[in-house]
């Protein structure tokens, strides 16, 4: 449950998806990083999607939506630690929308 993981938790987990999607994450990502791996992997999606298969674009819009909160948090800066939690949860709980939806789709 995403609701009992702490920050550094979440940003652990947001870096392992990311890097199922073949994102290369360093050795102890910030959110700062993890906010532009996730736009760059958004985009990486995207073109394998128009090179692959045009059902994987709805897999990328949805990791495009997670870098959204990613974004948020490097705004705070690491002020409003419950709000930075919960954004993180947000594009934690997005990403692994986006790996559902890519699994539905291989199975159709």
């Amino acid at each position: 449950m995403v609701a009992a993981i702490g920050r550094q938790g979440l940003i652990e987990r947001i870096a392992e998806e990311l890097a199922w999607w073949g994102c290369p994450v360093p050795d102890d990502p910030g959110i700062g990083e993890l906010t532009a791996l996730t736009a760059l992997t958004a985009q990486a999606a995207a073109q394998r999607a128009r090179a692959i298969d045009s059902r994987m674009r709805d897999a990328a819009a949805v990791i495009e939506i997670a870098a959204v909160p990613l974004a948020a948090c490097d705004r705070l800066h690491g002020a409003a630690p419950q709000i930075q939690r919960w954004h993180l949860a947000q594009a934690l709980r997005t990403l692994a929308d986006a790996r559902t939806r890519l699994a539905t789709m291989a199975e159709q």
